[in-house]
């Protein structure tokens, strides 16, 4: 997805609160995305997705955790690629998965089904660094 910062946008699903709002904090700091839209599960994450791309725009990156109540990560992320194969989308929207436990191979099989995707390993040391780094990589990615 093209555009300046300020109109991009990233949704991110996380139901661990703490970590929620220091990763939405992160990402707003960060400045590259003008809007940072945090979900506590799968289900608001696709509300939301439906939201923007069917009414206000489109979506630069979305940020999935793996283990969610209603929606896991992996679920979430197979219904945005058929919402936008109903939607006709050309591009696909990066998707990057976090998770708290070491990665393995359904984790492994879902990057590959849903890429372009990465996964990052949440630790404390994710935030700041990592994560800001990584959800760069994958916006000018997909902007290439």
């Amino acid at each position: 997805m093209g555009g300046t910062a300020a109109e991009r946008c990233i949704i991110f699903a996380e139901d661990d609160d703490l970590f929620r709002r220091a990763a939405r904090e992160v990402l707003e700091q960060s400045h590259l995305a003008g809007e940072v839209v945090a979900c506590r599960d799968g289900v608001e994450f696709m509300a939301a997705l439906v939201e923007r791309l069917t009414r206000s725009g489109g979506v630069a990156l979305a940020v999935l955790d793996i283990m969610m109540p209603h929606l896991d990560g992996i679920s979430a992320a197979r219904a945005l690629r058929g919402l936008e194969r109903g939607l006709g989308r050309k591009a696909p929207i990066p998707i990057l998965f976090l998770t708290a436990v070491p990665p393995n191979e359904t984790l492994r099989a879902a990057v590959e089904e849903c890429a372009p995707a990465r996964y990052l390993q949440k630790a404390s040391n994710t935030l700041r660094g990592v994560l800001v780094e990584t959800v760069r990589e994958l916006i000018e990615g997909a902007r290439s």
